[in-house]
């Protein structure tokens, strides 16, 4: 996977332009949210593809959950930022490491291939998506001491 370059992008843009034209972004107190959504629509409407994760991820400052309510239209996500106390922090600056591979991919690509096993419900993409939540759930108890 990317590091959702492309949401980066797009809320550095929206946010820039609703600057220069008076829009608040945090009209009702909750910008993750609004800028979640406009970059969403954004990448939909430029066809790239792609989910609210990466806005979430690269929107979003610091350790988090986000989540998304199930079968509700429209789609209702949710963040959770998780503080870290600064050991913890130095720590993971210490240990982690970005990796540029320089092979393109399109995220539109990736997830049309994700979609079409997700629509079958294979045993494969289950397993995943079970490992996924749970791996997420583990790691915020761990940072956070538990």
């Amino acid at each position: 996977s990317g590091m959702g370059g492309s949401s980066i992008l797009g809320g550095c843009v929206i946010t820039a332009i609703a600057k220069c034209v008076g829009i608040l972004l945090d009209g009702n107190g909750d910008f993750s949210n609004n800028i979640i959504h406009s970059v969403l629509m954004l990448e939909q409407l430029l066809t790239t593809g792609g989910g609210w994760q990466d806005q979430i991820g690269g929107l979003v400052g610091g350790l988090k959950l986000g989540t998304a309510d199930v079968n509700v239209i429209p789609l209702q996500t949710r963040v959770k930022q998780f503080p870290l106390a600064p050991e913890t922090k130095r720590e993971l600056n210490e240990r982690l490491v970005l990796v540029f591979t320089g092979k393109p991919r399109l995220a539109k690509n990736i997830l049309q291939n994700v979609l079409r096993r997700w629509a079958r419900r294979t045993n494969d993409i289950m397993r995943t998506l079970e490992g996924l939540v749970k791996g997420a759930h583990d790691v915020i108890e761990s940072l956070n001491g538990g």
